[in-house]
Formats: structure tokens, sequence, C-alpha cells
């Protein structure tokens, strides 16, 4: 029986054929083992989370698989989904560190970080402001008036500087013409 190569598997998968990519799935078993290696030893993954990074790149592989245009010849499948994997893999630390984070955020809240003239001050402005911004500037205000870098708040909510200095803006623009 002669091994079929990665375009004649990667067609058969595109037409519905599940045999063909567990096929895929095994030959790739190497990359992706590898790159999930890699990604173990950041500090925001323990090794219990092995499961769920595999599985994050299976998707990934398949989602390749679906995508690839095997009519071109520029990139390999190979390289492309090597990369695949990796945007996927990347995509789920900053996921992670976010929930991470948030949590952290969450635990300090509720764990009294603030003392309580300032929790109260905060909460009292809070409820002021409340029905002045939008759920985004209520995420960024939270943060921010504990005290939070525009780079951490940015990286938290998954945007961009920019925008949590233009929500900031907007905030203390609102506050300024509606409280004060």
């Amino acid at each position: 029986m002669l091994l079929k190569t990665d375009p004649e598997l990667i067609k058969e998968v595109q037409s519905g054929n599940k045999d063909a990519f567990n096929e895929i799935i095994r030959r790739y078993e190497p990359l992706i083992s590898s790159i999930v290696s890699r990604y173990l030893s950041d500090e925001f993954f323990s090794q219990s989370d092995r499961d769920d990074l595999s599985q994050e790149a299976a998707i990934a592989l398949y989602n390749a698989v679906m995508s690839y245009d095997i009519l071109q010849s520029e990139v390999s499948f190979g390289l492309y989904a090597k990369i695949c994997l990796s945007n996927s893999l990347n995509s789920a630390l900053r996921r992670r560190k976010r929930q991470l984070e948030a949590d952290r955020v969450q635990l300090t809240e509720e764990s009294g970080y603030l003392d309580d003239d300032k929790a109260s001050d905060a909460g009292l402005l809070l409820e002021r402001v409340d029905g002045l911004l939008s759920d985004f500037e209520k995420s960024v205000f939270r943060l921010f008036i504990r005290g939070y870098s525009h780079r951490f708040i940015a990286e938290t909510l998954g945007r961009t500087e920019k925008s949590v200095d233009n929500a900031i803006y907007r905030i203390r623009s609102k506050i300024s013409s509606k409280l004060l």
C-alpha cells in the first residue's frame, strides 16, 4: 500500500473523510508535541494543561487542513500547519493570561486590597458613573482607579493601549461634564 501525500490526505479531509484526518494527526503528532511542549514551559501553564493544549493544537491542525489551498505551491502544508498551531497556542496563552489576571483582580477586590475608605469612595464613584459608561469603559475604569497601568489594562482586557487611552479620555470627559 502506497502512502498518500499530504495534499491527497488534505483533499480527502476537506471532502469529509475522518480517517484521512486521523492520518494527518498521526503524521503531525511530533510537530504538535513539540509546539505544545514549548508552551508548557511558560509560567502560566502547568503540566496538567497538556491535554487542553494538545486539544487546542488538534483543532488548529484541523482548521489548517480545512483552510489550506492545495492548489498553491508557495507554502508547504507543514509550514502552514506550524504557523497555524503557533498562532492558535499564542492566542490560548493570551486568553489564559487575561483570565488569570482577571481572577487576580477579582480576588484583590474581594480581599479588600483597597482600604475601607478608598473602597467605599471607589464604589460610590462606580455607582454614579455606571449609567454614563459603556461596558468597556466600566472595565477600564475599574482597573484604572485601582492604579493599574494602561499597558496592564490593555493586556488584561485584550485591547490595545491606544483603545485604553481613548477610553480613559472618554471616561474623564464624561465624569467631568456630568458629575463635577
